[in-house]
């Protein structure tokens, strides 16, 4: 068992059964893109109602989108709480979408919780996809060395690093400031673990 900080430590005896995942090489950590998404449901034909980012630089960009293939949306508006009242004179997908990959293309890693998820919607609703060598999914890391922790939700890795509950949770520009915090404290915890008992990192973080 390795201390991090004063109320972060890793226990190696037990072996997760998910795959760390990895930084690639030369990528820049002012490059890094955090992001999240709000949507109508979860499934292939549903679409997504915000969606935001916050780069490891300080900025963000929050975007509400209105959905053309849904005009209500009550099981998922009462987890984000968007309505139809939010989004009804916002830009569509398509009209957003150059705009999106951009940020998306720029970026040397883009971080996400649970990824799979959003980077699914990403692709069915603005037609991108995300690659794979870009990825970093916070939840995996999260799960390879807390797999006792009680939960694995971004509330309870958020909890676990900061000692703080999310403000606003479910709402996608903090959940994103959220990841964002928890990929940070990921990345110091990466640095400080030895190599060969985290066997995390293959290929080196660049400064």
């Amino acid at each position: 068992m390795i201390e991090i900080n004063h109320h972060t430590r890793y226990n190696f005896t037990k072996p997760a059964e998910t795959p760390a995942p990895t930084i690639k090489k030369g990528a820049r950590l002012d490059r890094v893109v955090a992001f999240d998404t709000e949507t109508t449901g979860f499934g292939n034909s549903d679409e997504i109602l915000q969606i935001s980012f916050c780069h490891n630089n300080g900025q963000e960009r929050d975007y509400y989108i209105r959905p053309v293939r849904h005009s209500s949306w009550n099981s998922a508006m009462a987890i984000n709480h968007i309505t139809p009242s939010m989004v009804m004179d916002k830009p569509t997908a398509n009209e957003l979408r150059a705009e999106i990959v951009r940020i998306f293309e720029e970026a040397d890693v883009i971080v996400g919780y649970n990824l799979a998820f959003d980077t699914r919607m990403v692709k069915n609703v603005f037609g991108y996809e995300i690659p794979k060598n870009k990825q970093f999914d916070a939840m995996k890391f999260f799960k390879k060395f807390e797999p006792d922790n009680e939960g694995h939700k971004l509330a309870d890795a958020y909890k676990f690093y900061t000692g703080k509950n999310i403000d606003d949770a479910h709402n996608s520009l903090a959940d994103t400031r959220a990841t964002l915090e928890v990929f940070r404290r990921e990345l110091d915890a990466m640095k400080r673990i030895k190599m060969e008992q985290a066997n995390v990192i293959t290929q080196e973080i660049a400064k």
